[in-house]
């Protein structure tokens, strides 16, 4: 199959999905290949996600340094809120984890705990989603977990159903206005052949069986061939 009609049928992959984002304009022929399906920006190292606002709904886990039993874990409330014990309410959504780190030690300070050092770590990101639709047993949308990957993606919505084609599975991710396809086989990714990538907030994964991924059925004999997986800039 050649480079133009694959890129055809990601397009029509794209606008087939009913919550893919449809593309913008014809598709060009001269759309290219890229090494490699680009991550949405900084990632902090701690949680393998981008560096995002937090946002209702989110867990996070926090310890006070050096101070017995002021650590645990605490859910953002539907206004975007969070209580510290000592340290006080805090507007948490918008904030990164760094700034919410800032303003919880300042509310420690005012409450006279001398040198306060303070850690936040995310431990579920439920404002952010993916999306995985298809031959899943469960489609839907599903928080982002620290380290997300394509297989606990899929693991979110409860694995494959007995039809799916593990070979096709498509990621649909958007950049600064470009969107990407990337094909995956996680029969590959299971047997070491590639490293299961890393899924992140907003990204579409869909499934092969699916009324989108079914496009995808005369790219299994080149897909067979790939020994790693093949990545296409859709829309710029």
């Amino acid at each position: 199959m050649s480079l133009k009609s694959f890129v055809s049928v990601l397009a029509l992959c794209a606008a087939g999905c009913s919550s893919t984002p449809p593309l913008q304009g014809e598709v060009s022929p001269n759309l290219t290949v890229v090494s490699a399906l680009p991550e949405p920006g900084p990632i902090n190292p701690g949680t393998g996600l981008p560096t995002m606002p937090l946002g209702p709904y989110d867990v996070i886990a926090y310890d006070v340094i050096d101070i017995e039993g002021m650590k645990g874990e605490v859910t953002i409330d539907g206004e975007g809120s969070v209580s510290i014990p000592v340290a006080g309410r805090f507007k948490a959504a918008g904030l990164t984890v760094e700034q919410l780190e800032d303003q919880v030690e300042t509310g420690l300070r005012e409450n006279h705990v001398r040198n306060p050092r303070v850690t936040i770590n995310l431990k579920e990101m439920v404002s952010q989603r993916v999306t995985v639709e298809g031959a899943v047993q469960r489609a839907g949308s599903y928080p982002i977990l620290p380290r997300m990957t394509l297989q606990r993606s899929v693991a979110s919505a409860q694995g494959l159903s007995e039809f799916a084609k593990s070979s096709q599975v498509v990621v649909f991710r958007s950049i600064g206005g470009a969107q990407y396809a990337t094909l995956y086989d996680l029969k590959a990714i299971r047997e070491g052949r590639y490293d299961d990538p890393a899924i992140y907030p907003n990204d579409i994964v869909v499934v092969g069986e699916s009324r989108a991924s079914r496009l995808f059925n005369n790219l299994v004999p080149a897909a067979a061939s790939l020994l790693s997986p093949l990545t296409i800039l859709l829309t710029r």
